[in-house]
């Protein structure tokens, strides 16, 4: 709904009757809209802007206290910010305040032959795969231009 608020979501608020407690309609002759506000946010997370900074952590805080907006921003999870340190590569998340090390979930990454093959009957959140029908449509790289 996040991202498409007119497809998915509830659009703008302000027209919505409730009707028979089942749902609402834009105005009073719209297509009855079930299940909002919740339709699709139940198995979706907010989507937010990842901001990957190359700098240290230090000099990211240093920077972010002296821009107050951009310090709220962070700070209520309104963006995530990564810093990806230049001399060693390791990336920090900031979280409550402070930078943490980045620990990835997992290194192994599951391969599959089709992506229903990997999300097919669940809903919960599902960590990356490589799904190897996408590739075969890839033009080897030979045949990109150079």
């Amino acid at each position: 709904s996040v991202v498409d608020s007119i497809g998915y979501g509830c659009g703008t608020k302000l027209p919505h009757n409730i009707t028979g407690l089942l749902g609402v309609m834009d105005g009073h002759a719209s297509d009855l809209r079930t299940g909002l506000p919740w339709q699709m946010v139940e198995i979706h997370e907010p989507v937010r802007l990842l901001v990957v900074i190359e700098s240290t952590p230090e000099r990211i805080l240093c920077a972010v206290e002296k821009t107050p907006m951009v310090k709220r921003l962070a700070l209520n999870e309104w963006m995530q910010v990564v810093a990806w340190d230049p001399d060693t590569g390791a990336l920090s998340v900031f979280e409550h305040g402070k930078f943490i090390p980045y620990l990835p979930e997992s290194i192994n990454i599951s391969i599959v032959d089709r992506s229903i093959s990997w999300y097919a009957g669940h809903r919960e959140h599902l960590s990356p795969a490589r799904v190897l029908a996408a590739m075969e449509n890839l033009p080897a790289a030979r045949d990109l231009p150079s």
